[in-house]
């Protein structure tokens, strides 16, 4: 093999991610087989390292596409947007000063309250990575907040200018290593 199996790629991020103290992962997956053995492998890996997945949520893989309403689920998002509206309409009431300084700082704010998770794996990559990252931030799941992880899906050059995934983890072979593999094969067989 030319690359590493998902579970081996899977099994790393996550060893990583519970090292740098984010045990409670959450998954975004494609409801395919791919997708299953991704969440398979998070889940044995996640006990394995001393961390739990908190949440699982998958998406079509094919046909007809409602990223939206996945990533919402995911992010918890009409929950969390609720308790922001409760707390200002709380805050509204009180209406000394105190609670004028907190509505500010509310002002700028789209939901209220912590996710369930400290890490979010998503086995996609391509034009579909390039989809659904874009809206675990459009649904308040903040990339400053919420570890990005991946698969080797994730290997592809072109990805770091998608700013959601900008800072994001995933396994893959060291690209020095790989480069010098296809050195020597183009040396050997006189193509790429």
């Amino acid at each position: 093999l030319l690359a590493f199996m998902p579970q081996q790629e899977v099994e790393r991020v996550v060893a990583y991610a519970v090292s740098q103290g984010l045990g409670r992962i959450a998954a975004l997956a494609p409801d395919s087989h791919y997708g299953f053995a991704v969440v398979d492998a998070l889940r044995k890996a996640a006990v394995a390292n001393g961390g739990v997945v908190t949440q699982i949520q998958l998406y079509a893989h094919e046909g007809e596409l409602d990223l939206m309403t996945p990533v919402r689920m995911l992010a918890d998002y009409q929950f969390r947007r609720d308790q922001l509206q409760a707390q200002r309409r709380a805050l509204q009431a009180r209406g000394d000063d105190a609670a004028r300084t907190e509505l500010a700082r509310l002002d700028d704010m789209e939901t209220l309250g912590a996710l369930g998770y400290d890490a979010v794996l998503i086995p996609e990559g391509g034009a579909r990575l390039r989809q659904v990252a874009p809206l675990l931030p459009f649904f308040d799941v903040d990339p400053e907040l919420v570890q990005f992880l991946g698969t080797g899906l994730w290997n592809d050059d072109t990805l770091g200018q998608e700013p959601s995934l900008v800072g994001g983890w995933f396994a893959a072979p060291p690209p020095h290593m790989s480069q010098a593999f296809f050195d020597r094969f183009t040396d050997i067989h006189g193509y790429r």
